[in-house]
């Protein structure tokens, strides 16, 4: 009889393979792997799903092109760089809808989501977010501006003081009767002023290693407010924290 015993290497290349699965599917950011030889798609994450309103077997073996669909390829990392960092983001997906019409969307229950696919996290650092206006609707994408608030929150948490658990505020102010701004603030570690352009620069990383991510995560985040008709922008103070402004067009 032989028994066949898998080396430290395999065991852990079949954990890297199955965490990165489970990082694909449950990823709130519409993902896709495609053949970089034709762009075909040859896999797609269950957001993908949503955010396309197709099925999956729909778009499998088939490109955006022919789909109808808007998306956005560049700067695509590579397999090994989204394991290594621990995010999955082969396929930067922006959209307004397979027509072209973007829809109302209560920023209340986009926040809801976000918070909701944080919870984990929101529930370890001991974190705090407060809502110190009434959100409005505005006009863009649900699940895109989910991504957005997801990864603004996600920033708060990840880059927080050591010294202070994480406090939040979200902020709603009307601009004029067609805007809004929303500002996420917190009170992490904060961004030195010369960075403040390069962090919406894709995979550009401020802190190496440090702390896990892709560096994807803020240019992402400019992509989808751009494309809603918004912009976004940051203020902070080194040790003060961070306020990621975003406007929006008014619902």
């Amino acid at each position: 009889m032989t028994i066949a015993v898998a080396s430290d290497g395999e065991a852990a290349y079949r954990e890297s393979e199955e965490r990165y699965a489970a990082l694909f599917e449950q990823s709130p950011v519409a993902t896709a792997l495609t053949r970089l030889s034709d762009r075909v798609i040859v896999n797609v994450n269950p957001a993908f799903c949503r955010l396309f309103e197709f099925e999956r077997d729909e778009i499998l073996g088939r490109t955006s092109e022919e789909l109808g669909i808007s998306v956005d390829s560049e700067q695509m990392p590579t397999e090994s760089e989204t394991r290594d960092a621990g995010d999955v983001l082969h396929f930067e997906c922006t959209r307004t809808t397979k027509s072209g019409a973007r829809r109302i969307v209560e920023l209340e229950a986009v926040l809801r989501a976000a918070k909701l696919n944080l919870s984990e996290q929101i529930a370890e650092t001991g974190a705090r977010i407060e809502v110190l206006e009434p959100l409005p609707a505005v006009l863009g994408d649900f699940t895109n501006l989910i991504s957005v608030f997801h990864n603004l929150l996600s920033n708060s948490l990840k880059y927080r003081d050591p010294n202070r658990a994480p406090v939040i505020q979200i902020i709603a102010s009307q601009e004029s009767v067609a805007q809004w701004t929303i500002r996420v603030k917190d009170n992490g570690i904060g961004i030195n002023p010369k960075y403040h352009q390069r962090i919406f620069e894709p995979f550009k990383r401020l802190h190496g290693s440090e702390i896990p991510g892709t560096g994807i995560g803020l240019a992402l985040c400019q992509r989808i407010v751009e494309t809603e008709g918004g912009r976004i922008t940051v203020e902070s103070t080194p040790g003060e924290g961070s306020t990621f402004s975003v406007t929006l067009r008014a619902g």
